[in-house]
């Protein structure tokens, strides 16, 4: 109980209640020094966040439009989902050239009229859409370019295509690097994915009838290949061989990437351009209170990785409250390095594209863990909390090579271990 004496409100009165006797053992007054008002803290308060000022560092702003416009060690606050929201993502390499310039040499065309710039207006909101226009030849209608691969590596093309009279849309990897000819075929009046070989493909919206396009697939030997990009008038078949009628579709931000899920979108000229990782460390006040004897870490976000991806963790020492994939793209919640064994509570699928959205708590202390995901049962057991050393959000500070990547809705840290009812209380997905 916190009391304030006054000039006229200086009295603590003990009352008994009822009959019987009521004994005080001993009272102690002593100044106290009132809390202090709570506020919500600065970015720069919470991380030591550094990051490079390529225009690689691609977002959507509030006005849903893509930028990439950010200073050295800014955050990107997205807003791709209506809400802000942080974004971090890996180290990626759009292998592409001329990514926005689709009449340059660097793309081959077959059987189109013309290869039109300015001819729309892009997801960045600038008059820079190129328009990809059949000929009326009995032949694939296509732009293609090469680029290498090798063998046992995924990789992923994403391509922002809008509808103006060719319904259907294809991407396809060739068969020199892939084995045979790999493609993934998309609606763009329905927005679905009509068709496919080998590997994932997804279309998502992103507002005013344009879609971004996304098709993975396993490379199989070490060679020169290409991707290809192409009208169809199929709903399940790669560029087809046909008559053309003059229609056409709008193109922009193409983007090939050497793993097995497509990041946001990297622009590129002359060269290919590398989007350098970016470092969310918690700052030495937020790190000190998380290694308290006890503690409590929730985490909203949704998952862009649906293999696997960390998002607070220190794999130096295995540290953290972890998203990991499971058999078929399953996303799983763990404790790892808060002790020697990871819990595993219940789990969400997800397949490609953007995975969740995804709440994850994790609590602990020296009489053991629990943990709970999307508001699931909580598991727990009875092993003591080891010793952090560092604390990273969506990464692990040997690299890149454990990275979760996704848009961070809410982060909270509490000094204290949770009961396991409240743990699966707040493991709440954001909405």
């Amino acid at each position: 109980v916190e009391f304030t004496a006054t000039a006229t409100t200086h009295w603590v009165t003990f009352l008994r209640r009822s009959t019987g006797t009521a004994v005080v053992s001993s009272i102690t007054i002593a100044e106290w020094t009132p809390r202090p008002t709570l506020r919500t803290a600065s970015f720069s308060e919470v991380f030591a966040f550094t990051a490079s000022s390529t225009t690689a560092r691609s977002y959507v702003g509030a006005d849903g439009l893509i930028k990439n416009d950010l200073a050295a060690d800014a955050p990107r606050v997205d807003y791709s989902s209506g809400k802000a929201r942080y974004l971090f993502e890996n180290q990626s390499t759009n292998l592409l050239l001329r990514s926005a310039e689709f009449s340059n040499a660097s793309w081959t065309p077959t059987g189109l009229a013309s290869v039109n710039s300015a001819a729309g207006v892009s997801p960045d909101g600038s008059n820079n859409a190129f328009s990809l226009v059949e000929d009326t030849g009995t032949t694939a209608h296509q732009l293609f370019q090469s680029f290498s691969s090798t063998s046992g590596t995924s990789y992923t093309t994403s391509i922002y295509v809008k509808y103006v009279s060719r319904q259907y849309f294809s991407i396809t990897y060739t068969s020199a690097g892939f084995g045979s000819v790999q493609y993934a075929t998309f609606d763009l009046l329905s927005g679905t994915v009509s068709g496919s070989a080998v590997g994932t493909a997804t279309i998502h919206s992103v507002g005013g009838g344009w879609f971004r396009l996304v098709y993975t697939a396993p490379a199989t030997a070490t060679t020169a290949t290409g991707v290809i990009i192409g009208l169809s008038t199929a709903a399940a078949s790669r560029a087809p061989i046909y008559a053309g009628t003059g229609a056409s579709v709008l193109v922009y931000g193409a983007q090939v990437e050497a793993q097995s899920f497509a990041t946001s979108y990297i622009p590129t000229g002359a060269a290919t351009v590398t989007r350098l990782i970016e470092t969310a460390r918690f700052s030495p006040l937020v790190e000190a209170i998380a290694f308290l004897p006890g503690g409590t870490i929730r985490v909203q976000a949704a998952s862009i990785n649906p293999v696997n991806g960390r998002l607070v963790g220190n794999r130096a020492t295995n540290d953290g409250l972890i998203i990991s994939g499971g058999s078929s793209g399953t996303n799983r919640a763990h404790i790892v390095g808060l002790n020697n064994a990871s819990l595993t509570p219940n789990a969400v699928a997800g397949s490609g594209g953007t995975d969740g959205p995804i709440g994850a708590v994790g609590s602990y202390n020296s009489s053991g863990r629990a943990l709970a995901f999307n508001g699931g049962t909580t598991v727990s057991d009875t092993n003591a909390a080891g010793v952090n050393t560092v604390l990273y959000l969506a990464r692990d500070p040997a690299g890149s090579a454990v990275y979760g990547n996704g848009y961070y809705n809410s982060f909270a840290l509490y000094p204290f271990r949770a009961t396991n009812a409240n743990v699966s209380a707040i493991a709440v997905a954001p909405t």
